[in-house]
């Protein structure tokens, strides 16, 4: 940042330091000029909002610019510098500028602010940079100008590069979180999508699936002569209950993943539900090599519960039984259990 502020003092000077901003018509300043610039307050030095407060009061410029040195120059560069560094929080400025100047000169003076701006930039990536020997020269022959630019006790004019590089480290920060946000957004969809097919595909395949249990049950009640149709139909009727517990499996996640999710409580007796379900599971067990036997006391018990829901856990349960010691169980050899 000092490395900018040497370099448009140079301009500001003109003759072989360069001209401002290219401007081969623009007058040269002395270095009296110059040093009473630098030794105006900066915005962080005096209350803005009376600042603020002026400019909109004051009749609108209508593309004239105030007189060299007046209040209303004075006013309208330190809006631009509170603009310049801290954009993210300078509305008062902006408000001020747009009142004082009108919308179409505003936004030429933000386009110059940030072509500065980028420029500045640059040096804070570079600072190994040095000051040229023009104005190195220059510097030695002006005490009070070298002390006004390079001095540690001008420290108002040095933190404005900690506030312009803070302010692109929050722009910086602000494009990632946006980014993280886009990014968990396309997630969200993905996710979404997948709960939306799965729960379609289940509802679909309800259909077919009902379509094969009935004919299993129509051909069980055929009494076939053949001996092998039995244990064929048995099985098919066994393989599609598992899956119509698979299918009930995934519209609950589908539900849940939507919050659907219903619970339907109803008192019943806990004795009866579970020698219905033993009744039901037990010839599926003898087919996987198992003896189911259960213990339930004689004593009535009564429960307030999703009959549905837990139908469905104590079902699974059995069923993970049955399947799990299908597969261990060597062909052949049956196992009590």
């Amino acid at each position: 940042m000092r490395y900018c502020i040497v370099r448009h003092v140079g301009f500001l000077l003109g003759e072989g330091h360069g001209q401002a901003a290219g401007d081969a018509n623009a007058q040269p300043q002395t270095v009296t000029e110059v040093i009473t610039l630098l030794r105006r307050p900066s915005p962080w030095m005096r209350d803005m909002t009376l600042v603020y407060a002026s400019l909109e009061a004051a009749p609108r410029l209508n593309g004239r610019w105030p007189a060299a040195g007046s209040r209303l120059e004075d006013e309208i560069f330190a809006c631009a510098a509170v603009m310049f560094v801290e954009p993210a929080r300078s509305d008062g400025a902006r408000r001020a500028l747009i009142r004082a100047l009108g919308q179409r000169d505003y936004e030429f003076l933000s386009g110059c602010l940030a072509f500065i701006r980028t420029a500045h930039y640059w040096t804070m990536l570079h600072p190994e940079i040095e000051s040229e020997e023009d104005m190195l020269v220059l510097m030695r022959g002006h005490e009070e100008l070298a002390q006004l630019l390079m001095d540690d006790s001008e420290a108002d004019r040095s933190e404005m590069s900690e506030r312009t590089f803070a302010e692109l480290a929050s722009l910086r920060e602000l494009n990632e979180r946006q980014e993280l946000h886009m990014a968990k957004q396309a997630l969200e969809e993905k996710d979404r999508q997948k709960d939306q097919f799965i729960a379609v595909l289940a509802h679909e395949l309800r259909n077919p699936l009902s379509t094969i249990r009935t004919s299993a049950y129509s051909l069980r009640r055929l009494n076939l002569e053949d001996e092998r149709a039995g244990p064929l139909v048995e099985r098919v009727d066994r393989q599609t209950t598992a899956i119509a517990r698979m299918l009930e499996d995934l519209l609950d996640a589908s539900r849940i993943a939507f919050g659907k999710i219903s619970v339907q409580l109803e008192p019943f007796d806990l004795r009866a539900f579970l020698k219905d379900v033993i009744d039901e599971q037990e010839p599926h067990a003898r087919q996987a090599g198992l003896q189911l036997t259960a213990k339930i006391t004689q004593d009535g018990c009564c429960v307030n519960a999703d009959r549905m829901r837990l139908r469905q856990i104590v079902d699974n349960l059995l069923s993970n039984a049955n399947q799990v010691h299908s597969r261990r169980r060597p062909r052949g050899v049956d196992s009590r259990h």
